[in-house]
């Protein structure tokens, strides 16, 4: 008798995918690492900034798409969607300035056509004021005298 008490019915976890259980996790795809995004051109189709426990943006997590291609690299019509996640400074910096300067993040979403480098960190292509010719030094440093 003690037996029949103690003993519970297990539900082996095959039958509940079958019973068509589910949960909706925001921006909810297969995972991207950055690095497998070099030289691919993507669409940002939403973001989550989090902050730490000082209030500084620390953490961004990216919906994004892009053409999916065969194993030959040639586009097969279809688009792929991903999402990547981390302390991406770069990334984050960037966004967060973008809301700033036109308005929240629903006026500049999707962000269309980005494409993600590996400059000192991730960044956006073309996101920074990169210096190529030592014009370019004086030229800052005069602009950062005259402030």
């Amino acid at each position: 008798m003690a037996n029949k008490l103690t003993r519970r019915r297990v539900r082996p976890m095959r039958q509940l995918y079958g019973a068509k259980v589910r949960i909706d996790r925001k921006m909810d795809a297969p995972q991207v690492q950055p690095k497998e995004l070099l030289g691919i051109r993507l669409n940002v189709l939403d973001y989550e900034i989090r902050k730490n426990a000082k209030g500084a943006d620390n953490w961004i997590k990216l919906l994004i798409s892009y053409d999916e291609t065969d194993a030959e690299g040639m586009p097969t019509g279809r688009e792929i969607v991903r999402e990547m996640h981390g302390d991406y400074a770069g990334l984050h910096r960037y966004i967060r300035s973008a809301e700033r300067a036109f308005g929240g993040k629903q006026a500049i979403l999707p962000i269309e056509d980005a494409e993600i480098i590996n400059s000192c960190g991730y960044i956006f292509k073309g996101s920074t004021n990169m210096m190529e010719y030592i014009d370019d030094f004086h030229n800052q440093s005069t602009l950062q005298q005259s402030f």
